[in-house]
């Protein structure tokens, strides 16, 4: 028996052999694709500029709701709990003092929304940095075994088309 096989596989020293590596690398990959890959791609397919504004695009909606409804209850506080009269009202200063509202909430939540979204955008990029990178390591170690073993280079990368319906008598 050999040296090698009775160590499970591993050289005498006690290193992984590179099939292990190519194996560890493998699997990242596939834990990668499985948890953020289709995520991912999606958000590549965008400039910085772009993921930003389209993740923004929603939080503003969503803060010009949240402000309408804020000074809709606050005005219905003053009438109905404080009994102000609807004729005294001055609503060319009030729906000044909304509009100043509802601009400040957008861009304090335009802020937040652009630090978060640059922020996953940036760990996304990372991330598709490193699957990258792994990929051309495991594509490095199987040229090298392709030269290793003198086998053709086409041979990995052709498709299967056989199959059980090659047999027909019409064609």
């Amino acid at each position: 028996m050999s040296e090698r096989l009775k160590n499970n596989g591993r050289k005498r020293d006690g290193r992984a052999s590179f099939n292990e590596k190519k194996i560890v690398i493998m699997t990242k990959l596939a834990i990668y694709d499985k948890q953020f890959g289709g995520a991912d791609r999606k958000d590549n397919d965008y400039f910085r500029h772009d993921y930003i504004y389209r993740k923004n695009m929603w939080n503003r909606f969503c803060a010009i709701i949240g402000a309408i409804i804020l000074i809709f209850l606050y005005w219905l506080h003053q009438i109905v709990v404080k009994n102000v009269n609807i004729l005294t009202i001055d609503f060319k200063q009030a729906g000044t003092d909304a509009a100043f509202f509802v601009l400040a909430v957008m861009m304090l939540y335009t802020l937040i929304g652009t630090v978060i979204a640059a922020g996953q955008y940036a760990k996304s990029q990372e991330r598709l940095k490193a699957y990258v990178r792994l990929l051309n390591i495991l594509d490095h170690a199987r040229q090298s075994d392709l030269e290793d073993t003198e086998e053709d280079f086409d041979l990995h990368y052709e498709a299967d088309t056989r199959s059980a319906r090659d047999n027909h008598s019409l064609i």
